[in-house]
C-alpha cells in the first residue's frame, strides 16, 4: 500500500496545476443511449440525456442553459446544481472537528452560522478545476486544495466521469492528502428529475418510485439538520424505502424532518449491505428510482456507506427549467418537490462521532489509502412497457395515477394477489412460447439426461434481447412472492376457484394462474389439514411447465416454471428473463430476503427442504400448554427447556449468533 501511495504522489507531482482558461467551457461525452455535458467550474454536470420509453432523448438533471448562471446562482441562492461538494460534504457541527489531536475550524456558512455545509463558504463547487484529460467518452478534472477554508493540509483530487453503453454514467473521485491528516468526504450533488418535466406527473418526483433495499437505518438530526448522534431505524416509518414506494406516499408525514417547519425528505440513510457483501462493495444496487412519465429508471452502485436524499423541499417555483425540459406552452419552473438530490457519501458529520467507527472511511493521511468515491451514479435504462392496458385494481389502470390521486395499486391484500388479463397478446410472442414448449415436450417424451440445457437454449433463442437467470423454485419462489402481495402476475385467463402451486404441492395463490399460452400441469387433491375439519379439501394445480408475465418494482419480466429431468431426477426450476442481469438479481434478492424470514408462518422441514406453513402458525397461536398431553415429569421438563430457550435472546446476542424463533417438531419422530 505504501508503494501504491508513493506512485500516486509521483504521478501527481508531474502535473502543472493551473486553473482552466475558460472554466465555463462545455465538455460533452457520449456513448450509445447517453450524452453528458460538464464544465470545469465545480467539475459540474450540466446536462445528462438518456432515451425515454418512446426513444426520445430527455435531459434528467437540473441546471442552467448558460454556464454563467451557475456563478450567479452561487452568489445568490446557492443551490449547488450539479457540482462536486467538498472537502467535506454535508454538515459539520459548529464548523469544528479534531483530527489526531489538532482542532480545525471551518467557516460556518449554514443556519445563520451554526454549522458548515459542503466545505465552507467557498467549497469545491465554486472552484475552477483543471481539465487533465478529455475524449469522446470520458473527461477528468483535477483540483489542488491548498488548505482551502481552513481544512488541514493540502489535498489533490481527480474527478473522472465516464459514459458507456448500458447506458451508464460512472463517477470516480480520488483524493490524496499531500502532507497533514485530514477529513475527506466528497459527493456529487446532482439534482435529478427522471420525469424530465414532460407532463404534470413528471413536474415533481412525488410519483417516482424509490427503493433503497439496504437502508434500514438512518442518522437522526436536530431542527437545523445536524446529527444528534442517535442512529434510528426506518422500519414502519415514513423513512422506510426498503421496499419500492412512491416518494409522495408518506411525504406529508415527514413534518420537521428536513429542518424546523419543513416537510419532506433530507436524510442520511445508512447502507447496511448483506453479510455476503462487504461495507464498500459495489456489487449490489443501493438505490433504484423510476418515473412512469418517461419510463426511465436509475440504479446506483457505490462504494459509499450512506445516501443523503433531499426531495427539493425548499424549491419555490422561481427557477426555470432548461430549454431542453420545457414541454409546455408556458415556461415551466422548478416547484416544491420538483427534483431529488442523491448524494453517495459516508456518514454525515462522522468526523465528530468517533463512536460510529467512521474514521477509517473519513480520516486520511499521507501513508493511507486515497479517499475514493466510486459510483455508477447512473446505470439508466427504460422500464419495459407493460402489456396492453389492464386493471391493477378496480378503477385504477397502469401506469400509476398522478399524485395526489389515491394510490389504489398499493391496496393488494397480503395473501390474495390480483392477476390481470391482457386484452390481447403479441402473436410473435405466442409463437416463441409455443416453440419453447414444443422443445420441452419433445425432450420430456424422449430419453434424456438433463432438461435444463435444452430449456435454456430454447429460451435464449426465443428471447434474444433478455438476460436469462436460472434458479431453483424452492429457493426463489417468485409466484409465492407475488401471492404475498409483492409483485403482479399477468395471465391469459383466471378461473375462479382453484389454487396454483409449485411442484412440491405448496400453494402460491388463492386464484389459479393459467399460464400463457401453453402449459402443462397436474390437478392434485389435498385433503383437509385436520381430520375433524368440515372442509372437503382443495384442488391444486401442480405446474410442470408454466409461463407468466411478472411485474415487480415497475419492471416487467418473463417467468417460466419448468419441472424437468436432471440426471434421473425431476427438478423444479425457475427461468427468469429480464432486461439485465442486475434487474434479475434485484428481484431474486428481494424475493429471497422476504422468504428467508417467516411472515406469520412456521418454517417446516419436510420432503428434504424448508417451506413456510401458515396453517401451522395459526394452529400454534391457538394452543396452550394445557392442550399438551404428556407424563407430568416429561411435560414439566419440556416446558422448562422451551421457556429457557425463548428467554435466551440475550445469550444469543453475547454469542453474536442471529436470534431464532425456535424449532417446532410436528408429528411423530
Amino acid at each position: 500500500m505504501l508503494y501504491f501511495s508513493t506512485l500516486i504522489l509521483s504521478f501527481a507531482a508531474g502535473f502543472v496545476f493551473t486553473q482552466a482558461s475558460n472554466p465555463l467551457r462545455k465538455y460533452t461525452i457520449s456513448a450509445p443511449g447517453i450524452n453528458a455535458t460538464f464544465i470545469a467550474y465545480g467539475a459540474r454536470l450540466t446536462n445528462l440525456y438518456v432515451n425515454d420509453k418512446s426513444g426520445n432523448p430527455q435531459d434528467v438533471v437540473l441546471g442552467y442553459d448558460d454556464p454563467a448562471d451557475y456563478v450567479r446562482n452561487d452568489e445568490t441562492v446557492h443551490t449547488y446544481f450539479g457540482p462536486i461538494v467538498g472537502r467535506y460534504a454535508n454538515r459539520i457541527k459548529n464548523g469544528t472537528f479534531t483530527v489526531h489531536g489538532v482542532t480545525s475550524h471551518i467557516p460556518e456558512n449554514d443556519n445563520m452560522g451554526h454549522d458548515t455545509l459542503h466545505g465552507g463558504k467557498v467549497g469545491y463547487d465554486q472552484r475552477n478545476w483543471t481539465v487533465v484529460s478529455a475524449n469522446s467518452t470520458s473527461v477528468t478534472f483535477s483540483l489542488l486544495d491548498q488548505a482551502f477554508e481552513g481544512f488541514p493540509g493540502n489535498v489533490i483530487t481527480f474527478a473522472t466521469y465516464t459514459v458507456s453503453a448500458g447506458p451508464r454514467w460512472t463517477s470516480r473521485l480520488v483524493s490524496i492528502p499531500l502532507d497533514e491528516p485530514t477529513p475527506i468526504m466528497l459527493a456529487n450533488h446532482v439534482y435529478w428529475n427522471l420525469g424530465a418535466f414532460v407532463d404534470a406527473a413528471g413536474s415533481t418526483v412525488l410519483n417516482n418510485t424509490l427503493q433503497m433495499p439496504y437502508a434500514a437505518r438512518y442518522i437522526e438530526i436536530d431542527n437545523i439538520e445536524v446529527p444528534t448522534g442517535v442512529i434510528g431505524t426506518t422500519k414502519g416509518t415514513f423513512l422506510d424505502f426498503t421496499s419500492p414506494k412512491q416518494i409522495g406516499r408518506d411525504i406529508e408525514s415527514a413534518i420537521n424532518n428536513c429542518g424546523y417547519n419543513c416537510t419532506g425528505y433530507d436524510n442520511a440513510f445508512i447502507l447496511d449491505r448483506p453479510r455476503y457483501s462487504s461495507p464498500e462493495s459495489t456489487d449490489l444496487s443501493q438505490l433504484t428510482l423510476s418515473s412512469n412519465s418517461t419510463g426511465i429508471q436509475l440504479d446506483i452502485y457505490t462504494n459509499q456507506q450512506s445516501l443523503q436524499i433531499y426531495t427539493c423541499d425548499n424549491t419555490n417555483g422561481t427557477i426555470p427549467v432548461k430549454r431542453s425540459q420545457q414541454h409546455a406552452d408556458n415556461t415551466t419552473f422548478v416547484e416544491k418537490y420538483g427534483c431529488i438530490v442523491i448524494e453517495t457519501q459516508q456518514w454525515i458529520d462522522g468526523v465528530n462521532h468517533p463512536e460510529w467507527g467512521q474514521d477509517p472511511y473519513q480520516i486520511y493521511t499521507v501513508d493511507s489509502e486515497p479517499a475514493v468515491v466510486f459510483a455508477h451514479l447512473a446505470k439508466m435504462r427504460n422500464i419495459p412497457p407493460p402489456p396492453p392496458t389492464f386493471q391493477l385494481t378496480e378503477g385504477t389502470s397502469f401506469p400509476h395515477p398522478i399524485y395526489p390521486a389515491p394510490f389504489k395499486h398499493h391496496e393488494l391484500t397480503h395473501h390474495e394477489p390480483k392477476y390481470h388479463q391482457p386484452k390481447h397478446h403479441d402473436p410473435k410472442h405466442e409463437q416463441d412460447v409455443n416453440l419453447v414448449y414444443d422443445d420441452f415436450l419433445n425432450n420430456s417424451t424422449a430419453p434424456r439426461v438433463n432438461t435444463d440445457p435444452l430449456i435454456a437454449a430454447a429460451l435464449r433463442k426465443a428471447h434474444p434481447d433478455f438476460h436469462l437467470t436460472i434458479t431453483t423454485t424452492y429457493n426463489s419462489n417468485l409466484l409465492a412472492f407475488a401471492a404475498a402481495g409483492h409483485a403482479d402476475v399477468v395471465s391469459s385467463s383466471a378461473p375462479e376457484k382453484s389454487t396454483a402451486s409449485t411442484d412440491d404441492g405448496s400453494a402460491t395463490s388463492s386464484k389459479v394462474q393459467e399460464p400463457i399460452p401453453t402449459d402443462l400441469k397436474w390437478r392434485h387433491y389435498s385433503p383437509p389439514a385436520r381430520r375433524t375439519s368440515a372442509s372437503d379439501g382443495t384442488l391444486t394445480d401442480i405446474i410442470k411447465f408454466g409461463h407468466f408475465i411478472y411485474i415487480w418494482s415497475n419492471t416487467n419480466y418473463i417467468l417460466y416454471n419448468v419441472v424437468g429431468g436432471h440426471n434421473g431426477y425431476d427438478q423444479d426450476l425457475t427461468y427468469l428473463l429480464g432486461t439485465t442481469a442486475e434487474a434479475n438479481d434485484a428481484l431474486l434478492l428481494a424475493a429471497g430476503k422476504y422468504w428467508s424470514e417467516p411472515h406469520v408462518e412456521v418454517l417446516v422441514f419436510d420432503g428434504g427442504y424448508w417451506r413456510n406453513d401458515r396453517e401451522l402458525w395459526e394452529s400454534v397461536q391457538r394452543s396452550t400448554w394445557d392442550d399438551v398431553v404428556l407424563e407430568a415429569g416429561m411435560k414439566e421438563s419440556i416446558i422448562g427447556e422451551v421457556e429457557k430457550f425463548f428467554g435466551g435472546e440475550e445469550r444469543y446476542k453475547q454469542l453474536k449468533v442471529p436470534w431464532k424463533r425456535g424449532l417446532i417438531f410436528h408429528g411423530p419422530p
